[in-house]
């Protein structure tokens, strides 16, 4: 289902994945999801500088190349990125577009705080507390809700099914709340 709505939702369908982790990050890296990144990539960074980190490019599971892409890491599963055009406008190179969010819909991906996909609300909320800034009922799942956290700079979205976290999304405002990734 497409949306024109305005950035106020997350997507619910994550782009085709492996369904599992197809291998972990290599050793002694970051494999938490932050509004900073994941493991070498960088959110608030072009794509060409996260690719030169890591040494290559990401594999790209679709979307605009002047103005927004999904990209995955090769060897890393069930965790993808949002890379968008720094200005709104339309790049010529899509090396320029800037990670905006990291996300994930699978379980085994933590934050920093330890919530992960499967876990319930009530636990992802005990450990949360009063840095929820915003609820919003979620636009596709019937009692799900959308609980937001941290500053537009430093922002985590979870998506909610009501009973479980079904999605997390980290990154920077307004790109860690694009509904439907890049449609």
């Amino acid at each position: 289902t497409t949306s024109t709505s305005t950035t106020t939702s997350t997507t619910t369908t994550a782009p085709s994945t492996s369904s599992t982790p197809s291998s972990t990050t290599p050793s002694g890296t970051d494999e938490t999801i932050s509004p900073d990144g994941f493991w070498e990539v960088r959110v608030g960074e072009t794509v060409a500088d996260n690719e030169a980190r890591i040494g290559g490019p990401f594999d790209d599971l679709g979307g605009d190349p002047g103005s927004c892409l999904v990209l995955q890491l090769p060897e890393v599963g069930g965790v993808y990125f949002l890379a968008t055009s720094p200005n709104a406008e339309p790049v010529n190179d899509p090396s320029n577009l800037v990670i905006g969010r990291v996300s994930t819909e699978e379980p085994g991906w933590p934050t920093d705080t330890g919530i992960e996909v499967g876990m319930s609300v009530a636990e992802a909320e005990s450990i949360l507390g009063d840095t929820i800034v915003e609820r919003n009922p979620h636009t596709y799942i019937d009692g799900g809700e959308y609980l937001i956290v941290g500053e537009p700079e430093d922002r985590y979205v979870y998506e909610t099914d009501g009973s479980e976290i079904v999605a997390i999304h980290a990154g920077r405002e307004p790109t860690v709340r694009a509904i439907e990734a890049c449609s």
